[in-house]
């Protein structure tokens, strides 16, 4: 999402990321959750390993975060173009 201003507001419009900014967007929101679990286990190793099972059975935080930011970029399609 990319900030631009019409007038005196501040409009969110989607921007297409290339593959190499989306394969490290997703590794980040990966990681990041990895490291929410920190009370469970303190090896990063096991944390990242957890988080990526958890992604594979669709129960991840990260997951919520992308659906979070599709919802978000569906709504702010009408501001494209403008």
């Amino acid at each position: 999402m990319v900030g631009r201003r019409k007038g005196t507001k501040v409009m969110q419009t989607p921007q297409p990321l290339t593959a190499k900014q989306r394969r490290r967007q997703a590794w980040k929101w990966i990681v990041d959750a990895s490291d929410k679990r920190q009370g469970t286990e303190k090896d990063f190793g096991r944390r990242l390993a957890q988080e990526c099972l958890a992604v594979l059975n669709g129960q991840s935080e990260a997951l919520k975060k992308v659906t979070g930011t599709h919802t978000l970029g569906v709504t702010g399609r009408a501001n494209v173009g403008r």
